[in-house]
């Protein structure tokens, strides 16, 4: 049969072997993770300035909203006359 002293021995270098092996996968693969969390850092980019809207509307612009909303009422008031 088998020298059982030798079997022991290997079986005990080939646990130890699999044990560091898995932790050495193991420590890759949390290592990849943190490198993937930790967002780069933000780069800022130069941006177009666009000219600004006026603060203040005007006055054409006011008596277009008016008749819109005068018309919309009006296609309103018809709907609920042909119901």
């Amino acid at each position: 049969m088998f020298n059982q002293a030798a079997n022991w021995k290997v079986k005990i270098c080939k646990n130890i072997f699999a044990t560091i092996s898995m932790g050495l996968v193991l420590l890759g693969l949390v290592s990849c993770d943190i490198s993937k969390q930790a967002s780069p850092p933000q780069v800022e980019r130069p941006t177009i300035e666009s000219e600004t809207s006026p603060t203040e509307t005007e006055p054409d612009e006011d008596e277009a909203d008016v008749e819109d909303e005068a018309d919309e009422e009006e296609q309103d008031t018809q709907q609920e006359d042909r119901n």
